[in-house]
Formats: C-alpha cells, structure tokens, sequence
C-alpha cells in the first residue's frame, strides 16, 4: 500500500520536483525497513523494562556500525547513489533487531518458553499473593 502512496504522499509535502526520482526510490526502499523499526522498538522497550540497556545499546552500536560501512561501500564503491542510502540504512535496522533477538535468546525465559515454573515459585507466587486475597 505504501510503494502505490509513495508518490502522493511526496507530492502531499511539496517535495521539489527535481528530486522526486530519487526521493521515491530513497522511500520505496527505506519502507521495507518498518517491520524492523517496529520490532526494534517492541523489543528494546521489553530489554529496558527489565533493566537491559546493554543490548539496545549494543543493537544501536551496531546499527550505526553496519550504516556507515554500508554507505561507504554501497555509494563509494559500488556507485549506488541514493538507493545504496536506503539499502544500507534497511540493512543496518534489521541488523540491529538480530543483536536484540539474539540477546532475548540469551534470556533463561526464552530458552524454553514453555517450561513448568519450579515449585519454589509457585510456594512464592502463592505466599505473595495470599496478602492480597488472591490464593488461600
């Protein structure tokens, strides 16, 4: 849907008409990246909560890392142009999501997600929750 907007949507903000070529490839490749910019978010987000701010920040790291060697390479030696931009830039946001999946892999939790909880736990969810009302 967005690669049939990209053109009204360009237009809907006055983009100079001398750059509309190469801003519509520049956008018909950059939106391949939105599921890793959603994911990225999704999954940074759950690392902060648990008070990982390792892993994002390893995952930016490398975003930036994998961007400036892509544009490097794709516009200094492959001659790439304005399309080696946005492939770099997609190829460095799902870059960055791996190093997060990876690290959510790394987790206990995930490693088996569908694991029985200890008994140790359940004698602590129920002594936790038994001043609430909830278990007795």
């Amino acid at each position: 849907v967005t690669q049939l907007l990209a053109e009204p949507l360009l237009l809907a903000v006055a983009t100079n008409a001398d750059m509309m070529e190469h801003a519509l490839t520049y956008l018909r490749i950059r939106i391949l990246s939105q599921p890793a910019v959603v994911l990225f978010s999704v999954s940074q987000s759950g690392l902060m909560a648990l008070k990982d701010s390792l892993a994002p920040l390893s995952a930016i790291a490398t975003m930036c890392i994998v961007n400036c060697l892509g544009d490097w390479l794709m516009i200094s030696h492959w001659h790439m142009g304005v399309a080696g931009v946005a492939w770099a830039t997609v190829l460095a946001q799902y870059s960055a999501v791996a190093v997060l999946f990876a690290s959510w892999a790394q987790r206990e939790r995930l490693q088996n997600p569908f694991h029985a909880p200890r008994l140790p736990t359940l004698t602590q969810l129920r002594s936790l929750s038994a001043d609430f009302g909830v278990l007795r």
